[in-house]
């Protein structure tokens, strides 16, 4: 630093007091806008899921509607009615619905009564999880599984 003259000297001292702190400055910026960041996705990504999981939740509740609705209807609740008759009913409220593959109408020894897409090979359904956890309770939603008539995965909606 002898060689160099007052001015250079000056100015290097200038720039190293200068650059400093704006290096300090920059990684302080950084850091604070990460955090800030991070906080904004958490926010957002919570805020996605609450409105997915009410979407969800209407969902599975119009859908618990739906099996009040249907189980409602007289063709479907009188014992004098034909399986004809239920059959057909069933086959209007899959139209109308229109959200639904099949519709499937068991009494509570787990017997089809009607259906929409009725199946020899499962005439009894007495035996499955869903169908004994719907007994238990008032109205059972089940995980997705396969449909023991159509192989697809499926939602099982029931009502006692």
């Amino acid at each position: 630093m002898k060689n160099f003259n007052f001015k250079t000297k000056f100015i290097i001292l200038l720039l190293l007091v200068s650059l400093i702190p704006t290096i300090f400055v920059g990684i302080f910026s950084y850091e604070i806008s990460k955090s800030t960041i991070y906080e904004r996705i958490e926010i957002d990504l919570a805020t996605q899921a609450e409105n997915l999981m009410g979407q969800i939740d209407r969902f599975f509740y119009e859908r618990h509607n739906d099996t009040q609705f249907i189980i409602s209807d007289s063709t479907l609740i009188n014992n004098n009615a034909s399986t004809a008759q239920k059959t057909a009913t069933l086959k209007e409220y899959l139209i109308n619905l229109g959200l639904y593959n099949n519709i499937h109408l068991l009494n509570l020894e787990g017997d089809i009564i009607a259906s929409t897409d009725y199946s020899e090979t499962y005439p009894n359904v007495s035996k499955e999880d869903w169908f004994i956890n719907t007994k238990k309770i008032f109205y059972n939603t089940s995980d997705i599984q396969f449909s023991p008539y159509t192989g697809e995965p499926t939602i099982i909606f029931s009502t006692v």
